[in-house]
């Protein structure tokens, strides 16, 4: 995760290729806004039957409104499964 892109503030998520970084990167967040973000951490959640890693769990500061967030992606259809904001 990474707050700029092309000198612009958002959030911007994605997957590059171990093997090959040199590729375009797979996005799963690409959102542009004015807001600068501290402590982000991630994580990946592996499904107990069948030892794959299903989903990418991410947290982070949201400094200009002070709002901490927490986003659960599906790795595989690429949607957002759970979002939280708290103050």
């Amino acid at each position: 995760m990474c707050n700029k892109k092309d000198g612009k503030l958002g959030y911007f998520l994605f997957s590059l290729d171990i093997n090959n970084p040199q590729q375009p990167g797979d996005y799963y967040l690409n959102w542009s806004n004015k807001l600068d973000i501290a402590d982000c951490d991630m994580a990946l959640m592996m499904d107990t039957r069948t030892r794959l890693k299903t989903d990418m769990v991410v947290s982070y500061k949201n400094i200009g409104i002070n709002t901490f967030n927490v986003f659960v992606y599906d790795l595989k259809t690429k949607l957002i499964k759970y979002n939280f904001e708290a103050n």
